[in-house]
């Protein structure tokens, strides 16, 4: 990581407010540029307009969307239904709703109430595709996971954007919620790309890739979009979830990571880079 001197970028964690699941991230680079990645469930969307109010003075440049699941984009629809927040792109891949009815039933209305609000919206919006680099300003994000499986199993997940932002100081992966079958598949094609600085954990902690493909991605810091109710802090009963959890974050302090922020825990996050 550069030196204190050196630090433009600023990327914030945002807190889980009244979700189970959820993700939110936003980033602010060198160049004045403002993405969102994600942005959580319905209940975070009062606190997420708030944030980019303040933060990006109610504008950003570029809303990058994972995959579909309302725990990733209710509050992203909600915001664009109301208008109150300028948005200048939207980056996703799209979901086929007849795949997601055939694959993944109990998910075909988030899919459809996603597709619509973009459809709506008239934002400017790009479908990518595995394997597209796209500019933005200076910023270089490589799309390194979307329609890449033939597996219907835990099919939204594993059919979800990986993005990886190449800053000038820092590289940061965002995994969403993909699961063994997309990580193996990464490992497979984009084996020499996957390593980066900071690292965005897979399904919020549990349920997400194997360890093989963390010790890959090797980084220096780990973002756990994770609640504070099955994070195992050694007062609760491990739950599956939470079992997880801490196997995946003792093999992550294994392999040499330094830093770890949690969501649902540390609350809002701000790292400079």
């Amino acid at each position: 990581m550069p030196d204190k001197a050196e630090k433009d970028y600023t990327l914030w964690q945002l807190p889980i407010t009244g979700s189970f699941k959820s993700m939110s991230y936003c980033i602010k680079t060198a160049d004045n540029q403002s993405f969102v990645i994600d942005g959580g469930d319905l209940p975070e969307e009062g606190y997420l307009s708030a944030f980019i109010k303040e933060k990006f003075g109610g504008k950003v440049d570029v809303w990058f969307i994972t995959h579909p699941h309302k725990s990733h984009t209710a509050a992203f629809a909600e915001i664009i239904r109301k208008g109150m927040i300028i948005v200048k792109k939207i980056i996703y891949s799209y979901v086929d709703p007849e795949l997601a009815l055939k694959y993944e039933p109990s998910s075909f209305s988030d899919v459809e109430n996603f597709n619509n609000a973009v459809k709506t919206s008239k934002i400017p919006s790009v479908r990518v595709r595995n394997g597209d680099r796209l500019k933005f300003g200076k910023n270089i994000v490589k799309i390194i996971g979307a329609e890449m499986l033939d597996s219907d199993r835990n099919y939204i997940n594993n059919t979800g954007v990986v993005y990886k932002f190449n800053f000038k100081t820092a590289s940061v992966l965002f995994l969403g919620d993909i699961g063994n079958e997309a990580g193996l598949s990464l490992m497979t094609a984009f084996k020499d790309e996957l390593k980066c600085d900071i690292l965005q954990m897979s399904h919020h902690g549990y349920y997400g890739v194997s360890n093989e493909l963390y010790g890959m991605i090797s980084p220096d810091i780990c973002l756990w979009p994770t609640c504070k109710e099955i994070w195992p802090d050694g007062s609760n009963v491990l739950t599956r979830e939470s079992r997880d959890i801490k196997n995946t974050y003792e093999y992550m302090n294994s392999v040499g990571v330094i830093e770890h922020y949690i969501a649902g825990i540390d609350g809002l996050t701000e790292i400079n880079f």
